[in-house]
């Protein structure tokens, strides 16, 4: 029989009472927006005229039902048509007197305004904490939160032309998706902005900027303006400096994609976007990533990547948009697997395959510790929900296993046949599916459904005997199952074999795994040097493979060792031995590697040894490391080894002037995490650092959700409450402070309980989903009326972490964290779930037939 990794410890992906989702009915299907706006910034007012045209698709239809949360609607009207309207439960209803005719088009005008939404439109302007910050305006709207300012059906099935008209100061910028048509002077001192977007667009890629913005013109591309753009008082350069490579990136993608299909490709930057966002010729960006020299040396490639992952967009998501949210890995996992394209095109066939490495390892681990789920599935929580490590790098890492088993040409003709054949229009999976059937003649239905329709992922583990009597290396494959429903059948993949011999002469091998035992045999007059599996990072699997110490210290160096994955598993696997002379061997090699993502996974793998060999070797390599990544990996080891020694270490590296803020922030927390040896001096200077994004003040906020103490608490639970802190760094304070206070006595607990209840009703949205989440983590049952309040302040998309977050605060007792009646409750509970499997597991073995164990076995 198969075998299947327990995780019953993790959450399911979904609730029971969650129901699987499907795109709406449209038998009214609207066909045109026509959208005029006028902005009242300082009031956070919004007063508009959305005007409708619709078609009839089915004789007899006579009600349209638009999305719309709390919209102050004056007048609905429909060209002398008789109607009656109302609005319920965030719908608004449209019925007209008398019923449609098939292909009829009608229009419908709705006159309404909104005020300071939940969601989806998002005021800014000066500040005490930034008074030379210019007024603006911004929409952000994916999943569903354009229904909380506009009027529509929120649905990525529902695509339409646009017409956008913004009445706006005439000194200040009106953006928005499409061409600008027109900019008309008013005799009032305001402009009158026309937008045209003739391609179809869903309600969450139409998006609206207005503001006191600084422009960044960077020419044309292929006849498309180019621009960047960011509220006041950000400079020129600083634009110039974080999307200065944009055209070249264009360039890259367009010759695998075909032509950009936008009459524009602008982006900006604002507060609140929380990312990046796609939307069509209009790409919005947090402040983030409005980066100064020393936060673009850190984050400057990561910026590029996110760059290319939002313009493959254009194809993946707005060119085609998937028809419900079930196939929304038909835009992500395509968008993040063109970060790998652009870095093998860009930069370097190493960082393609370590980015592959670390992609595929994101996704194990969202499997091993949280839940496990299909790429495609239509039973979720929200459509929010499904944007997790399965939908980016669970789907990327798939599709280069896609690209390996077509072949380039194959696989990039398919693609360009599916942008094509669907250019405008909305797909599912079997849509992609057949286009790479068409291409290559082969049946792919079965590994779509292993790999895109089944939870979970294989699992080898490796055994490797040499015969020096028979000349024959053997090496064996157990196959088990990771996040796998019951009786999933085996997977079926591919996997490489790279084998080094005496002379130094490399061998490839690739064999078909497929059922629970596999066997590989070559004939080979002596026992090879190295063994490397997996060289190129193909196969989405997890792998154990210990090939001896000797094989394994050949496969540490570069020089002998050309494959990242080889030697990332070779430092791995000697450090997890805890071994005082292996462990030194990896130290050794450190100092000669590279390629930094080998020394970014073999810190890692340091700090997960914790042994005083590792610890001694952790504090050796800090003071020399210079890329900014690996030095954050071996601050943050650090932090797994709790001494007087690791304390003065990270003490003496935050005392440098040559560090970035990536470092910084990893030095920081992992002080947080030194016990008894905490250096305070140093966290307080952290929090009192006023440098970019206050991404440093940030790290000692999180720092401090590591020192379980009063002192630590009554700082977090400040920095909660203080309307003059920025809004991300109070978000981090609230998961702290979670953190924090869970363990400490009652009157401090309740106090973070407050603080918590108190930011539910921040004025900034992310902040109050924030703190709903951190209740989850610190529950306690007078948090109940306060997440319940809450709803009305959250967008629906996010409610599930309130529910969650109540379903824990009910559930608490106050004896809960001394291990009372719940914890007793919930042991036994447990006990009796692994009682019912084993009965399930013996039933299964009375049935099972003896040919049908023979034929498993």
């Amino acid at each position: 029989m198969s075998l299947h990794s327990q995780n019953h410890h993790l959450r399911p992906f979904a609730r029971a009472s969650a129901q699987p989702q499907y795109a709406p009915d449209i038998t009214l299907s609207p066909i045109h927006l026509e959208l005029h706006l006028q902005f009242d910034i300082p009031n956070k007012l919004v007063t508009a005229r959305a005007i409708w045209t619709i078609i009839c698709k089915n004789p007899a239809s006579q009600e349209l039902v638009l999305d719309g949360v709390d919209l102050n609607i004056d007048s609905v009207k429909s060209e002398g048509q008789s109607l009656q309207w109302w609005q319920n439960h965030g719908k608004i209803h449209i019925r007209w007197d008398k019923e449609f005719k098939k292909a009829v088009v009608r229009k419908v005008e709705i006159q309404y305004s909104v005020q300071n939404p939940v969601a989806g439109l998002y005021f800014g302007g000066p500040s005490d904490l930034q008074p030379e910050r210019g007024q603006f305006v911004i929409s952000d709207h994916e999943t569903t939160r354009a229904r909380y300012w506009l009027p529509c059906i929120d649905h990525s099935n529902i695509r339409t032309p646009l017409d956008i008209y913004i009445t706006h100061e005439t000194e200040f910028e009106a953006l928005s998706s499409g061409a600008l048509m027109s900019c008309s002077p008013q005799k009032d001192g305001k402009s009158v902005s026309h937008w045209h977007l003739d391609t179809p667009c869903a309600s969450y890629l139409l998006c609206v900027a207005v503001g006191e913005f600084t422009r960044f013109d960077d020419g044309e591309f292929e006849g498309a303006p180019i621009a960047a753009f960011a509220p006041k008082p950000c400079t020129t350069e600083t634009l110039k400096r974080c999307f200065g490579p944009t055209k070249d990136i264009m360039a890259m993608i367009t010759k695998r994609l075909g032509p950009m299909p936008w009459p524009k490709y602008y982006q900006f930057i604002a507060p609140g976007i929380g990312g990046a966002m796609e939307n069509i010729s209009l790409v919005s960006w947090d402040d983030f990533f409005q980066m100064d020299s020393t936060a673009h040396h850190d984050f400057g490639q990561r910026l590029d990547q996110i760059n290319l992952h939002e313009m493959a967009h254009t194809w993946f998501g707005d060119l085609i948009v998937c028809r419900d949210y079930a196939h929304v890995w038909l835009k992500e996992s395509w968008a993040t697997y063109m970060e790998v394209v652009w870095m093998e095109d860009s930069l370097n066939e190493n960082e393609a395959r370590y980015e592959l490495i670390n992609k595929r390892r994101l996704y194990f681990s969202e499997v091993k510790n949280s839940y496990s789920r299909p790429i495609m599935t239509r039973t979720f929580d929200s459509a929010w929900a499904m944007y997790d490590l399965h939908l980016y790098p669970g789907g990327a890492v798939r599709l280069h296993m896609l690209r390996n088993l077509l072949g380039d040409d194959i696989f990039w003709s398919g693609t360009r046949n599916y942008i094509d054949t669907y250019a405008n229009d909305v797909v599912e999976t079997d849509d992609l599916r057949r286009c790479y059937e068409k291409a290559s003649g082969i049946s792919l239905a079965h590994f779509f459904d292993q790999w895109f329709c089944t939870a979970g992922h294989p699992h080898l583990n490796t055994k490797y005997p040499y015969s020096q009597e028979y000349k024959a290396l053997t090496l064996s494959f157990k196959q088990s199952l990771k996040g796998c429903e019951k009786d999933t059948p085996f997977f079926k993949f591919v996997l490489d074999i790279a084998i080094q011999n005496q002379s130094d002469d490399w061998s490839h091998h690739s064999i078909s795994i497929d059922g629970d035992n596999t066997y590989f045999k070559l004939s080979i007059e002596e026992e090879p040097k190295q063994v490397v599996l997996d060289p190129f990072s193909r196969a989405v699997t997890g792998i154990e493979f210990d090939p001896g110490e000797k094989i394994l210290k050949n496969s540490l160096s570069a020089t002998a060792n050309p494959y990242l994955y080889g030697r990332i598993h070779a430092g791995e696997t000697l450090l997890n031995s805890g071994r005082h002379r292996l462990i030194r061997w990896v130290e050794n090699a450190f100092s000669s590697e590279p390629f930094w993502g080998v020394r970014l996974q073999w810190a890692k793998a340091f700090g997960n040894c914790l042994t005083p060999t590792a610890h001694q070797a952790i504090v050796n390599l800090l003071p020399h490391e210079t890329h900014p990544q690996v030095q954050a990996a071996l601050a943050a080891a650090l932090g797994n080894h709790p001494s007087h020694l690791s304390s003065e270490s990270l003490h003496d590296f935050l005392d440098r002037v040559d560090i970035g803020y990536m470092a910084r922030e990893a030095a920081l927390i992992a002080m947080g995490k030194q016990r008894f040896y905490v250096n305070w001096d140093d966290l307080m200077e952290g929090l009192s650092d006023t440098g970019w994004y206050g991404y440093v003040r940030r790290g000692a906020t999180r720092a401090l959700g590591h020192v379980k103490t009063q002192t630590a608490a009554q700082h977090l639970r400040d920095i909660v409450g203080s309307i003059q802190e920025l809004p991300h760094i109070r978000m981090a304070a609230c998961l702290a402070l979670a953190s924090s206070a869970k363990n400490l006595k009652d009157d401090v607990r309740l106090e973070a309980v407050d603080a918590l209840c108190e930011a539910l009703q921040a004025d900034f949205p992310r902040l109050r989903t924030t703190a709903a989440k951190a209740l989850g983590i610190l529950p306690h049952q007078s948090a109940i009326p306060a997440l319940e309040s809450a709803k009305g302040l959250i967008e629906a998309q996010s409610h599930p972490i309130i529910d969650r977050a109540l379903v824990a605060c009910r559930k608490y007792s106050p004896n809960q964290k001394d291990g009372g009646a719940h914890k007793r409750i919930e042991a036994l509970e447990e006990t009796v779930q692994k009682l019912q499997r084993l009965v399930e597991q013996l039933e299964a073995k009375v049935v099972t037939t003896p040919q049908a164990q023979t034929n498993r076995a």
